[in-house]
């Protein structure tokens, strides 16, 4: 049997515990702050290789970019000096070949050509030929409010007037082209292929190519279409659209004459950033497919030999 401690033994040992308590917690405080202190200092070693690294990354691009600036100078520079040179050999071309156009440096001048244009009546008798004529000038026209344009700053108000003379004198081009379509699938009979039945007409003026297509006689034995002149076309006919009334238009121009009516056509240019590798733009036009060189347009119906309806947008 364990003898019995007197009161001052067992306040000396409940001090003592006391006191290996108090060690224990300091050494376990002591512990979790240097544990604490040690994982402080390991992020701060991290944050400051990760800074490093930063740096290192912005000062390589700031570096490059320097570099792709200077060149890109370089290139604009080339590229203005080779465009000078081409505007001045297009205009030399035309001066020699003495073509006569509208003097596209006078902007009223021009807005008086599409205003003319669209005002005058169209006569069937002659419309297709009037049309093509016009549309050559109108060719030639577009070609120097090009040249006009490249010679404006970006964004000046006189090269947004040039842009929109181009897409006013663009959607006149094609809504004639129209009328003189409608008016060709309205009087059918004189254009009557005497071997097939078929409506064909086919027109050139300068380096325009006009080809007309209808499907009169609706001929089931007729398998291929094949239009010759300037510009050779020959195509199948889907079995769906054989019995069809359906009529083909087919313009080729050495103009761009479809872009300027393309509702993407003067978006903001691409802009290229460090954290996008690419960019994409998506364009359309309604109702045309851009063919190398030209335009191909497909129309509507057309009726019996001498009927016909409007052309379809």
């Amino acid at each position: 049997m364990a003898p019995k401690l007197s009161k001052a033994e067992r306040e000396k040992r409940k001090r003592e515990e006391q006191e290996r308590l108090a060690a224990l917690e300091a050494q376990r405080l002591k512990e979790e702050r240097e544990e604490e202190e040690r994982r402080l200092e390991q992020l701060r070693i991290e944050e400051e290789e990760r800074q490093r690294k930063l740096d290192e990354q912005r000062r390589r691009f700031d570096a490059d970019t320097a570099i792709l600036q200077t060149i890109l100078g370089e290139q604009l520079d080339r590229l203005h000096v080779q465009k000078e040179k081409i505007i001045k050999d297009a205009e030399w071309k035309h001066y020699r070949d003495c073509v006569k156009t509208v003097d596209v440096s006078d902007i009223k001048a021009v807005s008086s050509f599409i205003r003319e244009w669209t005002d005058a009546p169209h006569d069937s008798e002659t419309g297709l030929q009037d049309t093509l004529a016009k549309w050559q000038e109108a060719n030639e026209i577009m070609t120097k409010i090009d040249w006009e344009i490249a010679k404006e700053e970006e964004g000046s108000k006189r090269r947004s007037f040039y842009q929109e003379l181009k897409v006013d004198l663009a959607g006149l081009i094609k809504t004639k082209l129209d009328y003189a379509t409608q008016a060709l699938l309205v009087t059918t009979e004189p254009h009557i292929n005497k071997e097939t039945f078929n409506l064909e007409k086919s027109e050139v003026v300068g380096d325009l190519v006009y080809h007309l297509w209808g499907n009169t006689a609706r001929n089931p034995r007729l398998k291929t279409v094949d239009l010759g002149g300037k510009l050779p076309v020959s195509l199948d006919l889907p079995r769906e659209l054989i019995l069809g009334s359906i009529a083909l238009r087919i313009v080729h121009s050495n103009v761009d004459t479809l872009s300027a009516t393309c509702s993407s056509f003067h978006a903001g240019k691409p802009v290229f950033t460090r954290d996008s590798g690419k960019n994409s733009e998506t364009a359309e036009a309604e109702g045309q497919v851009d063919a190398p060189g030209g335009t191909e347009e497909s129309m509507g119906n057309v009726g019996d030999a001498g009927a016909g309806t409007q052309p379809s947008q």
